[in-house]
């Protein structure tokens, strides 16, 4: 595999003159996603995802999901989600990318059907 590292970082334009650490992106990047070790085959799209307390678990997933799909190119099917919290190892996630791209891009099937064939598995 080959790991995906964007050099490419865009913030917000602002007039302000105090643009310290604490500036926050425009958009979803990798790091205020909590996304982390992302690599890219044919096959699959992965990455480690380290939760936040002050976001649903739910919704984090499901932006990281998009975020990789997005990245991924046209060939990988799986997305696979490597989860973290609290430093502890969590365990994996993987959803089938088409199932993901149809409800996102065409508003159909819901998300007990993207559930359905979604893998929960332990990595090691």
């Amino acid at each position: 595999m080959v790991p995906h590292r964007p050099e490419l970082k865009i913030f917000a334009d602002d007039d302000d003159e105090d643009d310290d650490a604490t500036s926050q992106p425009e958009f979803a990047t990798e790091e205020n996603m909590g996304l982390t070790r992302i690599f890219i085959n044919p096959k699959t799209a992965e990455a480690t995802i380290t939760l936040k307390e002050n976001t649903s678990t739910p919704r984090q997933i499901g932006d990281a999901a998009r975020y990789l799909s997005n990245i991924a190119g046209g060939t990988p099917e799986q997305i696979i989600l490597h989860v973290r919290a609290y430093g502890l190892k969590g365990i994996d996630i993987a959803l089938n990318r088409s199932d993901l791209e149809r409800a996102f891009l065409k508003h159909q099937g819901s998300t007990e059907e993207i559930w359905q064939t979604t893998s929960f598995f332990r990595d090691g």
